[in-house]
């Protein structure tokens, strides 16, 4: 006999997982719309793959790595990215393959291909996908530079954004569905000392893991997000990053996590007593810092000065982030106790170059050090831009020339390989960093 109840609850149950989709995104996309601002990377080579997805993620794009024909297709039943970057040779497959595919599916965004083949084969390559009806860029011959790469994403990404933007305007992500459905997650960049040229600590960010979209970064669900929202999301982040670095300390690390928070939730969030309920009772705890936007500190410093206090007692210290966006009153800051100051990075990104943004750089590592703070570059996309801060004496850098952020899956396996190996880079005669590769320090 048919058990109509059981019929019936999965039916209601079906309906809710669906309507709690829709929530997250109202409007389903056609693999013809553009996600914006988002790249497929494919090559089967993983160190040329990541050179090309540092360069982008420096731009900003949302990058996703692959290194085959069968994984593109897999990620096209999900969304279609703005743009394609594609290797002639792939595992198990290749180039042509994959331009049937795309041709075949009226993929619409660009495709860029970089290969280092013979120019006549890249050129056979690349007329195929002409006769196709696929956008072609012109091919790009390996190695190629990070600047090279940037300029490319940028300017197809902001051209195809501008044309599909229609198609994503009503996306929207509910964060506390995202929340409530454990679609948050933490993921961890790392920050080095230039010095000792090793870890020094992590930021913890966070991410959503779309069950369609794929990763969503922050850009994307903070705008719509309420202040409730925002004070849970900040109470998830700093709960799953002291019971991860728990993990982390097992692999032979104990750094401290940077998270960011905001003077609301430093008012409205107990902080002190998360802190207490969840920190390590074994006595390695070594703390936290909280990274406060230089505009809420100037305006909300009575308030902060109170909270900093507080949370003086369980090791937390506070870092001004994006330092020289909000012409902090000298006079405020003498006022303010912290321990780092990250210096903007659009002063950074060029500092090596730019006169003047050298000089604020400058002005800031020297102020920072003048109170006793930790200077922290922050967005360092260029080795020139890197040697710069160092002889600037920078103490800390961060960005994806760097490290890309990371998930735990990944971050962990990464600093187990790392402890079975020195942090420091030996060999390397100092000030002379351009035979440094700061990567290889993590």
């Amino acid at each position: 006999m048919l058990n109509v109840g059981r019929w019936f609850n999965a039916d209601v149950n079906a309906r809710r997982r669906t309507n709690q989709r829709r929530r997250l995104s109202p409007g389903r996309m056609r693999l013809t719309s553009l996600r914006p601002n988002s790249c497929f990377v494919i090559d089967n080579d993983a160190a040329a793959r990541r050179t090309v997805v540092n360069a982008l993620e420096g731009r900003g794009a949302a990058c996703t790595e692959l290194a085959s024909v069968d994984e593109l297709f897999a990620e096209l039943n999900k969304f279609a990215p703005s743009m394609i970057f594609l290797d002639i040779s792939l595992r198990d497959s290749d180039a042509v393959e994959a331009l049937r595919g795309l041709a075949s599916r009226k993929y619409g965004g660009a495709i860029q291909l970089i290969s280092g083949r013979r120019t006549d084969l890249i050129s056979r390559i690349y007329a195929i996908g002409i006769r196709r009806g696929l956008k072609m860029l012109p091919p790009l011959a390996k190695p190629c530079s990070v600047r090279e790469l940037r300029q490319i994403a940028a300017d197809q990404l902001n051209k195809l954004d501008e044309q599909d933007q229609g198609d994503f305007e009503d996306l929207v992500v509910d964060l506390d569905l995202a929340l409530q459905m454990s679609w948050v997650e933490v993921w961890y960049q790392p920050k080095i000392d230039l010095r000792k040229k090793c870890l020094a600590g992590l930021e913890a960010l966070a991410r959503i893991r779309h069950p369609d979209f794929g990763i969503v970064l922050p850009a994307e669900f903070l705008k719509h997000a309420s202040r409730p929202s925002l004070r849970r999301l900040t109470e998830h982040v700093i709960v799953s990053s002291i019971g991860q670095w728990r993990e982390i300390k097992r692999v032979g690390f104990a750094p401290k996590i940077a998270i960011n928070v905001s003077a609301d939730c430093l008012v409205n969030v107990d902080i002190a007593k998360l802190v207490r309920e969840h920190q390590p009772k074994d006595g390695s705890w070594c703390g936290m810092i909280f990274e406060l936007k230089e505009d809420q500190a100037i305006r909300e410093l009575e308030i902060i000065q109170e909270a900093a206090a507080q949370l003086m007692i369980y090791d937390i210290s506070f870092s001004i982030d994006d330092f020289g966006s909000g012409h902090f009153p000298f006079e405020r800051l003498k006022q303010f106790v912290f321990s780092e100051v990250s210096l903007d990075a659009s002063f950074v990104r060029g500092c090596s170059e730019n006169e003047q943004n050298a000089a604020i750089c400058r002005s800031i590592i020297e102020l920072a050090h003048g109170f006793r703070a930790i200077a922290v570059g922050k967005g360092v996309e260029d080795p020139e831009d890197l040697i710069a801060l160092y002889r600037m004496d920078c103490d800390l850098a961060q960005g994806h020339l760097l490290s890309r952020p990371m998930p735990m899956n990944e971050l962990l396996p990464f600093l187990r390989m790392k402890a079975r190996s020195t942090l420091a880079l030996d060999g390397h005669a100092l000030p002379n960093l351009k035979q440094v590769d700061f990567r290889d320090a993590l």
